[in-house]
């Protein structure tokens, strides 16, 4: 079954050696991380689930999902923001030409995809509807040919051209949760993808009240790939923006020691409640999560684990065990509501 994912853990490559007593010692993050880390008192969290912010996180955890998902709509008028499937023909002085056609094409209403004014002219269209809507094409456009032989050529620069389209359906995001939605999100109810929204808000309130009332400092030692993997993505992604990675630092107030503790701040601490609360990690758990996440995906152990290598495997593991058992506990010594 899908499943909306609850915590986006970070990435880490773990370095790992074999033990006995049937469990791996790692080697990030375990001998002097307690130098690094002082955490918060965990016998004192508390979820309260009418407070207000238990209730905003839940709310913001529930409208993105909404937001995921989406439903096909065959009636009513089509809206911005829709993502259309249409069919299309265009015309110039009466003759079609080569591109102009086309069925079962996805555009986003508003996106400027296509030419100027064509989306436009679809908002408040009849969804299931065919209509004539009349453009021009830019100064700069290139040639093309008449479709019914190929051999003419067509000047559409700056040419007014006639689009035939039919309004086939549209997608739009789900409104509000309800059965349709929860199969459509991998569930069978819209209570069982209730109770899995619950699950996932007690999990991000209490890693982040850890997060929020716990220290720390990143060992020098122990930057490794994890802060590569983000300074590199966030290098590449500040040049699709041309833009340098301090460019992108100083676009959001950070510099270089902030955004350190950004990225690697809540796997550390996470890896220290992993200590704290006397986990270990059982040697065969690459095979066995490998075989999990292989079903899921439709794949199989050997690819999965070639794809995203034992070690990643592992350290999922280590944070996903960290937050659900600290998640018990405080569930233990709280009198939820």
């Amino acid at each position: 079954m899908k499943r909306i994912l609850g915590i986006l853990l970070a990435v880490l490559i773990l370095a790992i050696s074999l033990t006995g007593c049937g469990t791996i010692e790692r080697y990030n993050y375990t001998k002097g991380l307690k130098d690094y880390v002082e955490l918060c008192n965990l016998d004192e969290i508390k979820i309260d689930r009418e407070s207000a912010d238990y209730i905003k996180l839940n709310t913001n955890l529930m409208q993105n999902d909404l937001a995921t998902y989406t439903q096909k709509v065959t009636e009513g008028k089509v809206a911005k923001g829709d993502i259309s499937n249409i069919d299309y023909a265009g015309k110039v002085d009466g003759v079609a030409f080569t591109g102009g056609t086309a069925k079962d094409q996805t555009l986003e209403i508003g996106s400027g995809q296509f030419i100027e004014g064509f989306e436009d002219q679809l908002i408040g269209v009849k969804i299931g509807s065919t209509v004539d809507i009349k453009v021009t094409f830019p100064a700069d456009y290139g040639d093309s040919t008449d479709l019914a032989t190929g051999s003419k050529t067509m000047k559409l620069s700056g040419a007014k051209a006639v689009f035939t389209v039919t309004i086939n359906y549209v997608e739009r995001p789900y409104a509000e949760v309800n059965d349709e939605f929860a199969v459509a999100a991998g569930f069978k109810t819209a209570d069982e993808y209730m109770a899995d929204l619950e699950k996932r808000t007690d999990e991000q309130y209490v890693v982040n009240y850890v997060v929020e009332n716990s220290t720390f400092e990143i060992p020098d030692d122990k930057e490794g790939n994890t802060y590569s993997y983000y300074k590199n993505y966030y290098t590449e992604m500040a040049k699709y923006y041309n833009m340098t990675f301090e460019d992108f630092l100083a676009s959001n107030t950070l510099d270089e020691n902030a955004f350190k503790k950004e990225v690697l701040g809540t796997e550390i601490i996470l890896y220290a409640c992993f200590d704290e609360l006397g986990l270990k990690v059982p040697a065969n758990i690459v095979d066995e999560k490998a075989e999990e996440y292989a079903k899921e995906s439709g794949t199989t152990k050997e690819e999965l684990i070639k794809q995203y290598t034992a070690n990643y495997i592992e350290c999922i593991y280590v944070e996903e065990q960290a937050v659900k058992t600290l998640v018990e506990k405080v569930l233990a010594n709280s009198q939820t509501k």
